[in-house]
């Protein structure tokens, strides 16, 4: 009996390993993004650094940041997108940059970046939500 629920539990086991190998093959990588970056830090007081990277596939029509959205008590304060200086490029395989906000010392904000690349093919956007206290 021992040695049959050892084997019973050894092959049941072994069928959620096997099973679970095909999700991973059905994840499908981005056809534009390569590789991205966010990262948001106090840089001085009130001051914070809002720097991005995104690293396209191959060259892409446009790339760079799609939009960065500032937060305080849920209600924004700030806002750009990709039409905004430094945001974003044309023609280019990779785009990055550093977008400063001025916010109020000991404030929290909430800093939400939405990274992007766009090819004929389509268009890949990635997000990331940060919290800091400027």
């Amino acid at each position: 009996m021992n040695k049959k629920f050892f084997r019973l539990i050894a092959v049941a086991l072994a069928m959620s390993i096997v099973l679970s190998v095909p999700a991973f093959a059905v994840t499908r990588a981005s056809d534009q993004i390569r590789s991205y970056d966010i990262t948001v830090t106090k840089v001085s007081s009130g001051k914070i650094a809002i720097d991005f990277s995104v690293d396209g596939k191959s060259r892409m029509d446009r790339i760079g940041a799609f939009s960065i959205i500032v937060y305080e008590n849920g209600a924004v304060v700030a806002s750009y997108d990709a039409d905004d200086t430094g945001m974003s490029v044309r023609r280019s395989t990779y785009h990055a940059n550093t977008i400063y906000f001025n916010g109020t010392a000991g404030t929290r904000y909430k800093v939400e970046v939405t990274v992007f690349a766009e090819d004929a093919d389509g268009t890949d956007y990635r997000t990331k939500t940060v919290y800091v206290t400027a």
